[in-house]
């Protein structure tokens, strides 16, 4: 199991490279010794347009460039979101909200969890 945190829209771009390099690493190495699962606020939106075998059609809208770059990971390691393979909730979607003066202004998922393709099982599909 892998637990990270990606860098959030402060950091500089050569941090943020640096972050998907040794995220890649890891799980290279990690997959090479069998399950790999990946936790973790990775500051990513990824869509909730079906990408097969790599994200499902239940996530949230809207998709930034980190987003991108795990999308670009997964297909590279061949793992997959899990978050939105399941139907859920539209409150149950979120793992991020913003609240000024009691409201929710702004709610996003920032938060994942990856496998490997052929781990698919595990999740019941």
């Amino acid at each position: 199991c892998i637990l990270s945190n990606g860098p959030g829209t402060e950091r500089s771009e050569e941090e943020v490279e640096e972050f998907w390099r040794k995220l890649t690493e890891c799980v290279d190495r990690v997959g090479k010794s069998g399950y790999v699962v990946v936790l973790g606020d990775l500051n990513v939106q990824v869509e909730n347009e079906e990408v097969e075998n790599v994200v499902g059609k239940y996530g949230v809208p809207g998709q930034n460039e980190s987003g991108g770059r795990l999308l670009e990971m997964c297909m590279e390691q061949e793992l997959m979101v899990e978050n939105n393979l399941f139907k859920k909730w539209e409150k149950n979607k979120f793992t991020w909200q913003r609240v000024e003066g009691g409201t929710v202004v702004e709610r996003d998922l920032m938060d994942y969890s990856l496998i490997i393709q052929a781990q698919e099982w595990l999740c019941g599909k």
